[in-house]
């Protein structure tokens, strides 16, 4: 996904990271594009996709146009211990673009707009697993491997 961002080449790039600078979701249409086209490139049979899917209707979609998805990992951490990670983040020189504090607490805003009723549909027909991401990177990636090695 970053590396078709920061493709100053590709149009799909150049559109979704206007979106991005706004703090604004990717549009559905575009993210769905993009996975599908990387995933038929790798041709395997498992994907972790980070940050996806973001809203119930790219879960649907993606079930619907892509492929059936077997589970979503659903990383459990507060508000202020994103932010607090995101800028620090930024100050390792993450060289992302919105990794300053306005457009974080805009994701934010829009994450748990879209993205808790994602999560509450999905857990609701048994695909959703739980991580506590307040824990160390390596605990929580531990964790992680653990899930998709099952």
């Amino acid at each position: 996904f970053r590396e078709c961002v920061n493709d100053k080449t590709n149009e799909l790039g150049i559109e979704i990271k206007e979106i991005m600078e706004k703090g604004e979701l990717v549009p559905t249409e575009l993210v769905l594009k993009m996975l599908k086209d990387e995933m038929l490139r790798l041709k395997s049979n498992k994907y972790l996709l980070d940050g996806f899917p973001r809203s119930l209707e790219q879960a649907i979609m993606f079930e619907k146009d892509i492929i059936p998805c077997d589970f979503a990992i659903n990383f459990k951490c507060n508000d202020e211990i994103l932010i607090e990670r995101c800028l620090k983040r930024a100050e390792n020189g993450s060289g992302r673009i919105d990794d300053n504090k306005e457009t974080i607490i805009k994701r934010l805003t829009t994450f748990h707009n879209e993205t808790d009723p994602t999560v509450e549909y999905l857990a609701s027909i048994n695909k959703i697993k739980e991580i506590d991401a307040t824990k160390s990177v390596d605990q929580v990636w531990n964790h992680v491997k653990i899930i998709m090695e099952s």
